[in-house]
Parts: structure tokens; sequence; C-alpha cells
């Protein structure tokens, strides 16, 4: 289908819905439509029409996931961000909620051509947030998103917030301060958001639905293993909003 067609038939979908429709404030309506985040995109997007079914058709394989597809996971993780969101203290307006879902829906997006199974069995994804930020952008043009620095920057940096943990968790970071400033440096202002979607990420790892239980794995080892691992994401994190906090 044409992106010009997708257009078009979003479109008649908002003028259903809204009464009336004006291709002036399309990405106002858009944004004001309360949809699915992954059926919006499929409407909308011809990019991500073509990532979606690879996704569907890309297996995880990993201990991680537990078997998921790579839409099931992230299916997962929109649906935790959402529990998150209405667990916070403070209010999240429909702006920053949309792109935090855009993020979510598209983190994971580039995993499928990166996907990559090694001598041991063991599935690898090297490069798939780089890659992913590349796809990323065209589906935001696709949609008219205009304003997506930090949707992009999420999409590219969701492995990093779990990396510091890992690190943190073996002693592995020798000089704290200066590995903190490097990633308030490539963050910037978006770190609270990034943690919002590495916080869902793990959760849906933790709370998968339709994954597929690995012959001879432990679950109740793994999971204690996963919550350790969300003790040292917060302390990351807790070093990264002291070190704001310090900032004259």
């Amino acid at each position: 289908m044409g992106m010009k067609l997708l257009l078009e038939n979003w479109q008649r979908y908002i003028e259903n819905v809204t009464g009336e429709v004006d291709k002036k404030d399309y990405i106002e309506k858009v944004e004001k439509v309360e949809l699915e985040m992954i059926e919006e995109l499929l409407k909308t997007s011809e990019t991500f029409q073509i990532a979606w079914e690879e996704m569907e058709n890309s297996l995880e394989g990993t201990s991680h996931h537990f078997g998921e597809t790579t839409a099931i996971h992230t299916r997962n993780v929109l649906k935790e961000l959402d529990k998150i969101i209405e667990n916070l203290d403070e209010k999240i307006d429909e702006t920053r909620r949309r792109k935090l879902r855009l993020a979510a829906a598209l983190h994971d997006i580039a995993k499928p051509p990166t996907r990559d199974v090694d001598k041991s069995g063991r599935t690898r994804f090297f490069g798939h947030p780089k890659q992913g930020t590349e796809i990323a952008i065209r589906v935001l043009e696709e949609i008219g998103e205009t304003d997506t620095e930090i949707i992009v920057k999420i999409v590219e940096m969701h492995m990093d917030i779990l990396f510091k943990a890992q690190q943190l968790r073996k002693g592995l970071i020798k000089k704290e301060q200066r590995a903190v400033n490097r990633f308030l440096n490539r963050i910037g202002d978006g770190v609270e958001d990034l943690y919002l979607v590495a916080q869902a990420n793990v959760n849906a790892i933790l709370n998968p639905e339709g994954a597929q239980l690995v012959p001879g794995r432990d679950w109740e080892k793994f999971k204690a293993d996963m919550e350790e691992h969300q003790k040292y994401q917060s302390k990351w994190m807790e070093k990264v909003r002291a070190q704001i906090r310090s900032k004259p």
C-alpha cells in the first residue's frame, strides 16, 4: 500500500472520530486520537508496516526474552510503560506520553535485520540501537512527527542504561563521575524519559505475555537475577540524579 493511500485512510479515520479533518492540523489530531500506538504506526507508516511484519516473525531467541518474537516484546514494553506512567507521582502530559510510547514502539525496530545466531546457538542483535535510529527517523518523518529528538535518542540509548547497571553490579565502573558525565552528555535532558522506557523494557521481560519458557531454564532464578539488575539500574539513576543536583 502506498504512503499516500495510507495517509488518506488515516485521515478518513480521524474524520469519523472528530467530525472534520484539516491537513494543516493533521499532526495535532493524530496526537489527540486515543489509539494503540502500534495500530497508529501501521496505518501511517509504510516503513513501520514492513518492519513490523519482520518483528512478528523474528524470534528473540535469548534467555532474557524466553522465546518471544520482537513484536510480542514490543507490545509488552508498551503495556508496562503505561502501567509505570499511571503509577507515577508526577503528571505526564499527553505530548510527553506520546513521545515515550513512540520510543517504546520503535526501540527494537532494527532487531530483525541485525539478528545473528553464533556458533553456540546464542542469538545476538549487534548494532540494533544505532540501526534502529535510522529506521525510527524514517518512521517519524512518515507519520508527520516533528519534535523527535528525544524519541530518536531513546531508541539509540535504550541499551546504555542496561549496560551501565550491569557494569555497576559487576564493579566495572572505576571512574563513576566521569562515566555519569559522559552518560548525561549523551542523553541530555531526556534522562528521566530514557529511564522510564528502560524500566518498561525490563518489566516486560519479567512479565512476558505469551512468552515460551526456555527448556531447562530456572524461571525463578532468572527472575531473581533480573530483579537484582533492576536494583542496580535504580542505583545508577541515583548517581545520575545526584550529579544533576550538584550542578550549579
